[in-house]
């Protein structure tokens, strides 16, 4: 097996989503069910219960979404 020796550092832009993710989900119960075939028919028949704990979790300040690009440099010039 061949053994390649990288030397690489990573760069990261990470930003919070929190209020994007709060408005979101807002919107989205504002807007009612979303017509199918939509994510319920993939994730199972207790999707919009698990949606709904989601984000009351977030709105309650529980959980947060981020994210984050990860950018590899060479650490030699």
């Amino acid at each position: 097996m061949a053994v390649m020796n990288l030397e690489m550092v990573f760069r990261v832009a990470i930003a919070a989503q929190a209020a994007a993710a709060n408005a979101w989900f807002a919107q989205m119960r504002e807007s009612g069910p979303p017509p199918s075939p939509n994510l319920g028919v993939v994730m199972g028949p207790d999707f919009a219960q698990r949606a709904a704990n989601l984000a009351r979790n977030l709105m309650e300040g529980r959980l947060g979404f981020l994210s984050a690009v990860f950018e590899a440099t060479s650490i030699n010039p």
